[in-house]
């Protein structure tokens, strides 16, 4: 089975609020043949009660039967990165020089409008080996290096969003094994057959 993910930053979709871009983004992927489920991951920005209700107001306005997860990263994508400081070096390819030092609780951090210098924009920039934010590829290449159950164990926010997925969306990719039949039910369990 062959996975096509197609990204859509917020600004591009329609609607005023987040709700309405949720609802436009899951309206839009439900009439699309191709689709079989939609993910909406937002930055909480320091609020994530906000964000998290915003969200599930605009899953839940339409298409109910359409599978959609929804994540909240708290307080930005960033702080997910930063959960593992062997996927910030191998995704950013350092082979020399100090290894990159990650917050132990990278949630912990303030939101980048609320504190410009310390946040998880700047300390993930700060584990560059030029000292500038990671690039689309390289933080696609930091993920793919993730070890999700220390990444999870570490961001909370990131613990929810994978729950999403397991929950809302993943027997779309990978299906539930077949229910046994009559045949394999009576060889591989005991035999309630009354005895004559």
């Amino acid at each position: 089975m062959n996975l096509l993910v197609k990204r859509k930053a917020l600004q591009h979709l329609i609607g005023k609020g987040i709700w309405q871009k949720v609802r436009f983004a899951k309206q839009q992927s439900s009439y699309n043949p191709n689709s079989v489920s939609c993910v909406f991951v937002l930055d909480s920005e320091g609020d994530p009660d906000a964000v998290a209700a915003d969200l599930e107001r605009g899953r839940a306005s339409c298409a109910p039967e359409f599978p959609m997860a929804i994540g909240v990263a708290h307080p930005c994508i960033e702080a997910w990165l930063l959960a593992g400081a062997s996927a910030i070096r191998r995704g950013l390819g350092i082979t020399t020089g100090p290894r990159p030092i990650a917050p132990p609780q990278p949630e912990s951090l303030p939101a980048p409008q609320r504190d410009r210098k310390d946040n998880p924009k700047t300390a993930l920039a700060a584990c560059h080996p030029n000292n500038r934010h990671p690039n689309l590829a390289e933080k696609s290449s930091m993920a793919e290096h993730l070890d999700f159950a220390v990444a999870e164990d570490r961001c909370p926010s990131l613990l929810a969003f994978a729950t999403e997925v397991r929950t809302q969306i993943r027997d779309r990719f990978y299906p539930l094994p077949p229910e046994p039949t009559d045949a394999e039910s009576t060889e591989d369990g005991p035999d309630t057959t009354p005895p004559t």
